[in-house]
Formats: C-alpha cells, sequence, structure tokens
C-alpha cells in the first residue's frame, strides 16, 4: 500500500463523491469500495490464504481469494481482475459477480462486491499479500466459521454467512 494511493470515495448509497489518499480511510472516517475474489478449483475447493501476520487490516486471519481498494478511474470488476493478477499471478478468463455489501466495523466502512471465478492455476502467491494458502472444502469452511469466526477476516465471515444462505 502507497500512502499516496487514490481511493474512491462513496457515499451512503454507493455513489462516488471524490477521491482520497488511501491512509485517509483510516478508522471508518470514510466509505469506500472494495472488490473480493472467492476463488473455486474444479472441484469446487475454494483457495484459502491465510494474510500476513504484520502490517494488514486483519493480519494474521483467513480471508478472501484475493481482495483490494477500488482506486480512483477504477471499477470493482478492473479491481479485482488487478488484484487476481498482482496476489494469485493469474489473469480471470471469466468471474461472476454475486453481491454487494457495505462492512463497517472500528477499522473501514466499506461496499463490498464478491465475485466468484473458477481457476486451476499455475499460481505465483504474492508474500506480501498471503503468508499461506490452502484449498477447503466448502462444506468444511461453514462448519469452521460457525466454530471458529477469529480466525478469519470479519468482512469474509459476514460474506460467507451471505453466500451459504444463497447456495444452500
Amino acid at each position: 500500500m502507497s500512502e499516496l494511493e487514490i481511493i474512491i470515495e462513496v457515499d451512503e448509497q454507493d455513489r462516488p463523491i471524490g477521491n482520497r489518499p488511501r491512509s485517509e480511510f483510516a478508522g471508518a472516517a470514510h466509505i469506500h469500495r472494495t472488490s473480493h475474489l472467492l476463488l473455486l478449483n474444479p472441484e469446487g475447493q475454494l483457495l484459502l490464504p491465510k494474510r500476513p501476520s504484520i502490517g494488514k487490516l486483519y493480519s494474521g486471519r483467513s480471508s478472501f481469494s484475493a481482495a483490494g481498494w477500488v482506486r480512483e478511474g477504477e471499477t470493482y470488476e478492473q479491481t479485482l481482475e488487478r488484484q487476481a493478477q498482482k496476489e494469485l499471478g493469474i489473469q480471470l478468463e471469466s468471474h461472476e459477480c454475486l453481491f454487494t455489501f457495505r462492512f463497517t466495523d472500528e477499522r473501514e466502512d466499506a461496499f463490498k462486491t464478491v465475485y466468484r471465478s473458477v481457476h486451476e492455476g499455475p499460481f505465483q502467491f504474492n508474500p506480501e499479500d498471503s503468508e499461506s494458502q490452502q484449498w477447503v472444502e466448502l462444506g468444511v469452511l461453514r462448519s469452521d466459521l460457525s466454530r471458529s469466526p477469529k480466525q478469519y477476516s470479519p468482512p469474509f465471515v459476514v460474506a460467507m454467512k451471505q453466500y451459504f444462505d444463497q447456495n444452500a
């Protein structure tokens, strides 16, 4: 992340109202947008990375396959494609927009759009974005989210609940 990274600020209805340096969004001071990828392999397992232990939002927790803040001049979809390349070393051949939800806690206030795609690699994982990765069965993940939600980033927990509710 760069102090000079310029992020789209949005209003309560997810309409762009300006741009700000990313650092100004700390502590949920302003609403922003993020894109999130649920990447499945052909067997239907989810790629679940663990965020680095220091220096990242929700450090040390497992989260989305890839994710990123929507920058000035980008769409949610462009951000998704940029982050898939940056974090996983892949180009998405196709993807499906699943839903958008608003997430707010003491750290951030954001509209989060979640996408799903299938890819079998090969991958080039960026160590700045994840310290480890694993493929997990969705049924196992659903049970683990109920038993141990603190192992996961809070937005991921909320998104996966909505995903499982829609795909029951």
